[in-house]
């Protein structure tokens, strides 16, 4: 109950705390427990439960503890007379969860504001996580498509003559690097793999991503995508990735002399 924090307490608990509080208490004088130490020992911890309630912001339910428990123990008195507690016992939970009402009250606003800060606090930790996540994929990328290019870069800096086939290499090694960067949701290897081979077949292909990054796209999509890029001999096939809210998460676009096709992904 006395941890800080945005949390929110669950109804159950302060219902709980002050049905115990008013049923310790009752109990304790219905049974025949003597009222000094003791009973004014289970009156302050009472109290001092409902007071944390306030504090927290629970007013109305620890005020309401504070009847019942009041109550209770005057219930109980009818019970056993001998043990009726004093007016300073009653008045003791009281005060207490006076004090707490007015300790909430005090603390309102500069409760609000650091919360506030915490929530803000939160959200930048996040964001530096997601950029961090987002520079490591670009640099693990990057270190891709050094590593598959290196040979023909130390070619070339020794001036070394390249064969078409090895301009080749490097231009699908850039082009699937762009798309690594520009459409992340699509680097699932066994995809780039065969966007690599359409594009040596001659086949144009362009990914564009119009929707949430942090959406991961089913198996079903990614197939029927992989699917669409495998059977492609020739012209352009445009990828859409689609906005959240839209019938499907996907278009697939193919120009082709014959026309045109449009395929929607869900």
């Amino acid at each position: 109950v006395t941890s800080p924090g945005p949390d929110r307490l669950p109804r159950w608990v302060p219902v709980t705390m002050l049905a115990l509080s008013a049923l310790l208490v009752a109990a304790a004088i219905a049974l025949g427990v003597h009222v000094g130490r003791l009973g004014f020992l289970l009156v302050e911890v009472c109290g001092y439960q409902m007071a944390m309630l306030a504090m927290r912001g629970h007013v109305v339910t620890a005020w309401l503890g504070a009847v019942l428990l009041v109550g209770s123990t005057g219930a109980a008195t009818i019970l056993r007379p001998a043990q009726a507690p004093t007016a300073s016992m009653l008045a003791l939970p009281v005060i207490f969860i006076a004090v707490g009402t007015i300790g909430n009250w005090i603390l309102r606003d500069r409760q609000r504001r650091i919360l506030e800060q915490w929530r803000l606090d939160r959200e930048e930790e996040q964001e530096a996580a997601l950029l961090h996540a987002a520079a490591r994929l670009q640099a693990r990328h990057v270190q891709a498509f050094t590593d598959e290019v290196r040979p023909l870069l130390a070619r070339i800096a020794r001036d070394e003559r390249l064969s078409d086939e090895d301009r080749q290499v490097m231009r699908l090694s850039q082009q699937a690097l762009r798309d690594r960067l520009r459409v992340p949701r699509l680097s699932r290897p066994s995809l780039l793999a065969a966007i690599s081979a359409a594009r040596a077949r001659g086949v144009g292909i362009t990914l564009l991503d119009a929707g949430d990054p942090d959406v991961v796209l089913g198996e079903e999509t990614m197939g029927a995508i992989e699917d669409a890029v495998n059977v492609a001999t020739s012209g352009e096939v445009t990828i859409r990735l689609l906005p959240p809210g839209r019938e499907a998460q996907a278009t697939i676009l193919v120009l082709t002399d014959s026309g045109s096709e449009m395929h929607l992904v869900s």
